[in-house]
């Protein structure tokens, strides 16, 4: 009887660290979706976890970010230094076509060519047409990132 409650003692233990120690090197922050801009990959009302302390950004991530005093659940679809060309339904990135199979409805009658700088990233939500976005706002600084979308928790999945 002593060995199995010390054996569960040192479970818990062992549990209590690591879930204190991912916060503290994760700094996780949560948010409720409260957009249909990222359908079909997130909904009005989903709730993600973003991890704040985050490594390189690569293309296709799901970031939370603010922009003025909102916050925006976006994609990133140019990186720092990228060329971004739109016209209609094509996407070039530094002149080659970008596909995306998660995007639902197309940009419309668009076309622009953007030269990103340093630490700017180009963001679109997946639903184009309902999305307020770097069309429409410009690029994002990589200082007005808060986190990657790690989870979805409610329904629990992890965005494609």
């Amino acid at each position: 009887m002593l060995k199995t409650l010390r054996k569960i003692n040192i479970i818990l233990a062992i549990t209590f660290i690591f879930l204190v120690g991912s916060i503290v090197v994760w700094n996780p922050a949560f948010f409720v979706v409260d957009q249909i801009s990222m359908f079909p990959t997130l909904n009005h009302g989903d709730r993600v976890i973003a991890i704040k302390n985050f490594s390189n950004i690569q293309r296709k991530d799901v970031i939370v970010f603010k922009k003025g005093i909102y916050y925006y659940c976006k994609r990133v679809i140019g990186l720092p230094g990228d060329t971004l060309h739109f016209k209609s339904d094509i996407l070039r990135i530094n002149g080659k076509r970008f596909t995306e199979k998660y995007i639902v409805l197309s940009f419309a009658e668009f076309e622009r060519t953007i030269k990103l700088g340093q630490n700017e990233y180009y963001v679109m939500g997946d639903n184009r047409l309902m999305s307020r976005d770097s069309r429409e706002f410009g690029s994002i600084k990589e200082s007005s990132i808060i986190g990657k979308v790690w989870i979805k928790w409610r329904p629990l999945t992890i965005p494609k």
